[in-house]
């Protein structure tokens, strides 16, 4: 069984790259640039695992987002990307339905071993 991830970034190039890395290592992706997209996405296919880029261009943006996931599907698990410090957005009570958070930069298989990690849990 493949997990299926929704990955929500609004640089075009990332999102690519992420669903070819995530596909290539059997998770099911499907992508949005903004907010908006990710609901329609994920109302169209409700998705176990979210990654987010916090900044839908914004953070507000992408904290708006997270809450309306959560909101409407409780059991999604949400990896936030970030280039702001983990440490400050730890404190964040907007953030602590977050189930993981990845600094932009960190290697490819950071990522992976989250997802890696999530899906298995789900599976057992």
């Amino acid at each position: 069984m493949s997990v299926r991830v929704l990955v929500v970034d609004d640089d075009p190039d990332q999102v690519i790259v992420r669903c070819m890395l995530l596909s290539h290592h059997g998770f099911e992706t499907r992508r949005a640039s903004d907010p908006d997209a990710a609901m329609k996405a994920a109302r169209e296919d409700v998705p176990e695992i979210v990654v987010v880029d916090l900044g839908l261009p914004t953070e507000r943006d992408g904290l708006r987002l997270i809450a309306e996931l959560k909101a409407a599907y409780p059991t999604v698990d949400i990896v936030v990307l970030t280039g702001s410090s983990i440490q400050r957005l730890k404190s964040s009570p907007e953030l602590e339905d977050v189930a993981y958070m990845v600094q932009k930069g960190s290697p490819s298989k950071a990522l992976l071993g989250i997802l890696s990690r999530i899906a298995a849990a789900r599976v057992s």
